[in-house]
């Protein structure tokens, strides 16, 4: 008390000049129609610029939850809008089921995906794959890498969430990886920039199957194997094949950037492509749930063992 006393002492007469200022301001703006419309239209700008900061501040500090409240939504429209057009197609699908019963599930499900494609036009490629037998769980990345040889990625979902190891990982743009570690809130994802991991592919305007293998090099690129088929153009899309338990049949890998037919390894071409997937800005993923994994893998482990 006794230092604000000595402080205000102290500054008396310049505290006693911002008085005097502060009563003259006063009455100049009181007393003069010009002078106070200046000064409320000064007001009305500061306060405008300041809360315009006070919002920037505050939407850019919640953009993260925001962005994370926005990828469960969609998770949610996709499941609602599936559950309406299922609600629709009760019909076809028995009639689907008659007609294909003797193929694999895994043929089922591609067929079926193929036929959603061409009744639902106007879908996108996620929206396709909530309206099939596939659920979407969305999921933050909190790590990735993407210039190593062997590059991986953790998630913040785990088995609490339902995340199991081999579940295919995509982003509306292209696939990601697979699962390859469950923790009860966490999961990491071998990414396709692994040189050890390989995607079971096809070219989607002829169907000629391939693999599609990174080299470890560049990110943005990866080699479509084992294929000596003549009738590969620049430009041709490369997706999934039925081949895959992950990924369900023609979900987008890339695009075709470059062939060399003379330059074979053995008797097989070089097929450069472009990956669909932008590994530089993953901030978000879907993994991908297919309720019959299990009985696929088990049928198939039966089959091996004969």
């Amino acid at each position: 008390m006794k230092e604000l006393i000595n402080f205000l002492y102290r500054f008396r007469n310049f505290l006693l000049f911002l008085l005097l200022e502060g009563i003259c301001f006063w009455l100049i703006v009181n007393h003069n129609t010009y002078q106070r419309i200046v000064v409320l239209t000064s007001a009305s700008s500061v306060v405008g610029t300041g809360l315009d900061m006070q919002n920037w501040v505050a939407t850019r500090w919640n953009l993260k939850d925001e962005n994370e409240r926005l990828l469960e939504e969609n998770a949610k429209l996709h499941s609602l809008l599936a559950s309406q057009i299922r609600k629709n197609q009760i019909d076809d699908t028995v009639a689907f089921d008659e007609t294909y019963a003797n193929l694999s599930q895994a043929k089922q499900d591609s067929l079926q995906l193929a036929k959603l494609s061409e009744k639902f036009t106007n879908l996108d490629s996620l929206q396709l794959l909530s309206v099939s037998k596939y659920q979407l769980i969305p999921a933050k990345v909190i790590k990735h890498s993407y210039l190593l040889e062997r590059n991986f990625l953790t998630i913040n979902k785990g088995s609490k969430q339902g995340i199991e190891k081999g579940m295919g990982v995509i982003t509306d743009s292209g696939i990601v990886g697979k699962i390859e570690a469950v923790s009860s809130n966490y999961a990491t994802v071998r990414s396709i920039l692994h040189i050890d991991y390989q995607v079971a592919s096809q070219i989607k305007r002829n169907g000629i199957n391939a693999t599609t293998q990174w080299d470890g090099k560049d990110y943005r690129k990866s080699n479509l194997l084992y294929t000596s088929a003549k009738d590969i153009k620049v430009g041709d899309t490369v997706v999934t094949s039925v081949a895959n338990n992950f990924y369900p049949k023609e979900f987008l890998v890339g695009y075709i950037e470059k062939v060399d037919f003379t330059s074979a390894k053995g008797n097989f071409n070089e097929v450069r492509i472009d990956l669909a997937t932008d590994f530089t800005r993953l901030s978000y993923v879907y993994v991908i749930e297919n309720q019959y994994t299990p009985e696929i893998d088990s049928l198939e482990q039966v089959t091996l063992e004969k």
